[in-house]
């Protein structure tokens, strides 16, 4: 309903209200998607599971700016959203069809301050919370302001912004399911959280040095520090994952 009143509204605080409340809502969705993953996932595959979930999950992070660049063509932002409205048709099928006999763990009462003093007493907890600020952090700068750099400064259209991010986003595809198996079975996820960081923080540092205009350089620059940014999502979330249960809704 969101994603309509943003296709077919020109009234700034309608747009406004529909963006925040569709917002929320899609927080909420991958907010319980977490707890349906986390309840059929054994730990000893936990790695695995999330990697392939983030794979899934990122093909469509792919495929919208690529669509995007498609149909934007003079500027009519509400086929974007047309289009994200009719691509919920088939998710609200897989949920009503597919998820209808799912039941619901046993939930532990939820009270904020002792779910708190529960994390700041974990080190390993407190620190795989830090790390997933941290690359929150690098995702909410970076889906911002890269657009903004790329079409006000460097000089790129719209259009050609959105094949960049896209084309760039193809290292979570790639790397995920694969890391993640290779954390459960082989290495652990410690090691790759550190060499993560390294590559995302200095491929970042580096995006300050590139003058160059060229359409295939900016990809690879955008698309190395998407080799770091999803080394560290799918470990993060592969050891938090295998430190709680789908019964701790609080810490999730």
């Amino acid at each position: 309903v969101t994603l309509l009143y943003m296709a077919v509204s020109d009234i700034g605080w309608i747009v406004l209200t529909a963006f925040i409340i569709g917002h929320t809502m899609r927080n909420l969705a991958f907010f319980h998607l977490d707890i349906f993953l986390e309840e059929l996932s054994p730990d000893k595959d936990t790695g695995g599971i999330r990697g392939m979930y983030l794979t899934v999950m990122n093909i469509s992070f792919i495929v919208g700016p690529l669509l995007g660049g498609l149909l934007l063509t003079n500027g009519d932002y509400w086929k974007i959203f047309a289009a994200s409205t009719i691509l919920l048709v088939p998710v609200l099928y897989i949920l009503i069809v597919y998820l209808r006999h799912f039941t619901d763990p046993d939930y532990k009462d939820l009270k904020l301050e002792h779910t708190t003093k529960r994390v700041m007493r974990n080190r390993n907890m407190f620190s795989i919370f830090a790390i997933n600020s941290l690359l929150r952090f690098f995702y909410a700068w970076m889906i911002i302001y890269a657009p903004i750099y790329l079409i006000q400064h460097v000089g790129f259209s719209i259009s050609e912004t959105t094949f960049i991010i896209g084309i760039a986003l193809i290292a979570f595809v790639i790397l995920q399911a694969p890391l993640g198996y290779i954390a459960d079975k082989i290495t652990g996820e410690k090691e790759f959280l550190v060499a993560g960081f390294v590559i995302l923080g200095a491929s970042t540092a580096a995006l300050t040095f590139i003058t160059s205009t060229n359409f295939w350089v900016w990809v690879a620059a955008l698309f190395v520090t998407r080799i770091g940014a999803s080394i560290v999502e799918v470990m993060s979330e592969s050891y938090f994952f295998k430190k709680i249960d789908s019964s701790d809704l609080n810490v999730i």
